[in-house]
């Protein structure tokens, strides 16, 4: 039944393997468990995959043949999103796994347009100072070291002026790319303002900071983009430190302070601290 709603399935008689075939298999959405399994129960299964995966991360669904309330209300109080009693029809199960992967999806929408910046698909004001802010607090501790910078087009208003703002638009676009193309999924980045990027990355180490974002710099200039007014060429100046100090706030602002200072020295340049 799954198989002919286009699923790709992955079947398992032993809940102790199920978490092994989730590490392993990361784009995992959905989980259908019985109650009565060998060495584990369903309960116990769900138990632990829910330390681990959240309701919104990965949906999952207990079957039973006991027609017992109590079975299924102990299902949805551990983290359950869902309780089918066997025999089920074909109808009742398609139903029940379209209903909670549409929520599934809904929620993640919901989750992308609180925390997504609308114009870049990158993270937004609010989600940099949420994430951040625990990569901060980690690089406090000593168990990462963060490098934070901040990325800013170069005479942006006159790109504004004289192209117009749609292509304006795509600027900022091209170079939300290209932020997003060399740095890896552990680095947090984010549109700060209209024409400001903030990039908090993870374990860069000093001695490559500078190097790798003057790399980003060049990739930028050397980007041509061609429209009916004329071809726009963009440069950026960046600021970057690897300080830790008071706050999240603080060490942004160390970032914007040497940015500050590119744009002194004639922008398309790099500040570091």
């Amino acid at each position: 039944m799954l198989e002919s709603q286009f699923f790709t399935v992955i079947e398992e008689s032993s809940g102790k393997n199920v978490l092994k075939i989730l590490e392993e298999n990361d784009d995992v959405k959905l989980v259908l468990t019985d109650y009565n399994m060998p060495e584990i129960d369903g309960i116990e299964l769900l138990n632990r995959i829910r330390e681990i995966y959240s309701m919104d991360k990965l949906s999952i669904i207990g079957i039973s043949a006991y027609g017992n309330s109590v079975v299924s209300a102990n299902f949805l109080k551990e983290g359950a999103n869902d309780f089918i009693y066997k025999p089920f029809s074909d109808e009742e199960f398609k139903l029940r796994i379209n209903q909670n992967m549409e929520m599934l999806e809904y929620i993640n929408t919901l989750k992308d347009i609180s925390s997504k910046d609308f114009l870049t698909g990158l993270y937004n004001r609010r989600a940099l100072f949420d994430i951040g802010n625990n990569l901060f607090e980690n690089a406090k501790r000593g168990n990462i070291e963060i490098t934070v910078g901040i990325v800013d087009i170069d005479n942006f208003k006159l790109i504004n002026d004289k192209f117009g703002h749609y292509f304006g638009d795509i600027v900022v676009q091209n170079v939300a790319e290209i932020l997003l193309k060399n740095f890896r999924a552990s680095d947090l980045v984010a549109r700060f303002g209209g024409d400001e990027f903030c990039i908090i990355s993870v374990n860069l180490h000093k001695a490559n900071s500078y190097q790798h974002f003057d790399k980003i710099r060049a990739t930028i200039e050397n980007k041509t983009i061609v429209t009916n007014k004329g071809n726009i060429n963009m440069t950026v100046s960046i600021g970057i430190t690897n300080s830790i100090l008071k706050n999240l706030e603080e060490t942004i602002n160390m970032a914007d302070i040497m940015l500050y200072e590119a744009k002194k020295n004639g922008r398309n340049f790099i500040s570091a601290e």
